[in-house]
């Protein structure tokens, strides 16, 4: 697998990027590389129950085992393991359009991949040449995938941006942000988090028709900043207290962001790309693998009875489909 040679992660919980393609547990070597067929998409060994399709789906992407699991979607009760997507290369972060598609971003292989709800095929591959993609967000409203790109080497990160989800992107430079990590649209605006030239965690967006990433204030400081998403009302914005795991929501104001509430996140070991669903968040951790459900907005003790994660290694996003 590729090294990402990125000089720090966000997350806080190991010191470089490597971490989104080779962290976990005890910090133990990961599965081999699962060969893919590069030109042809993903590998066709993927496999899905037959009812899966009449139900709501978890999808969470392990660049440990280079697979994503598909549970049904567990509120309160056990999760139930539905299908298994394999042959990826790096598999890190996903997005849901409103059709209920997912997008998993393929760092390695630089592509993003598009599955039907409960489909064990690809239904589109976009090409990110020559960058590292490693989380995406679609804007509702115009169709666009925006995906993030990881820096590598002295070469900062950018955010490429796909019209309508389809063919070639357009690439910008995220601004003050050199190392960007995670993005979600508020509206039209595209917001990216990630760390500024001196290392200390950021936040800026770009207006639709505009060229250029702007910083926004921020009224408290991050540390370990982390995923990103927009759930309607608030930015939630991942983070830590004092090396625990928080999500900070933030309301939008016209010159900063204003912090209006903090939730923690209770028996993670490290957070990563969390997904927000109406009154509930999904939270994979990389380092004691799972990815638990919990009260959304409120945080604590997971909701999840049975943690998932008898089959992950180092989870790293997740997103559902409806």
């Amino acid at each position: 697998m590729k090294v990402l040679a990125v000089s720090r992660y966000a997350l806080g919980v190991c010191a470089s990027v490597a971490f989104l393609a080779a962290c976990s547990t005890g910090g133990s070597q990961l599965a081999p590389t699962i060969a893919m067929q590069r030109n042809q998409g993903i590998a066709n060994s993927s496999w899905m129950k037959s009812d899966a399709m009449s139900k709501q789906l978890l999808y969470v992407s392990d660049p440990g085992t280079n697979d994503v699991q598909v549970y049904a979607y567990p509120k309160m009760g056990s999760p139930s393991l539905e299908g298994t997507l394999t042959g990826f290369d790096g598999p890190r972060g996903e997005c849901v359009d409103p059709a209920g598609n997912i997008w998993i971003t393929n760092t390695s292989a630089s592509t993003i991949v598009e599955f039907a709800h409960g489909g064990t095929s690809p239904i589109a591959t976009l090409s990110d040449p020559g960058q590292l993609p490693a989380s995406c967000a679609i804007d509702v409203a115009s169709g666009d995938l925006a995906v993030v790109n990881l820096m590598s080497g002295s070469k900062s990160g950018s955010v490429s941006i796909y019209k309508n989800a389809h063919g070639a992107p357009t690439t910008y430079s995220a601004g003050e942000i050199v190392q960007p990590f995670f993005v979600s649209y508020v509206d039209a605006f595209l917001y990216v988090d990630g760390l500024l030239s001196g290392g200390t965690s950021g936040i800026a967006y770009k207006r639709p028709k505009n060229e250029h990433f702007t910083n926004r204030s921020l009224s408290v400081s991050i540390a370990s900043i982390g995923g990103l998403q927009w759930d309607g009302t608030y930015l939630a914005v991942g983070g830590r207290i004092k090396g625990n795991n928080v999500i900070y929501r933030f309301g939008v104001g016209r010159f900063k962001l204003n912090l209006k509430q903090t939730l923690p996140i209770k028996k993670a070991c490290a957070m990563m790309q969390f997904f927000v669903a109406a009154t509930t968040v999904v939270v994979p951790d990389a380092r004691c693998p799972s990815a638990n459900t919990y009260k959304y907005p409120g945080g604590g003790l997971p909701m999840t009875k049975k943690v998932i994660g008898k089959n992950l290694v180092a989870p790293f996003g997740s997103a559902i489909s409806p």
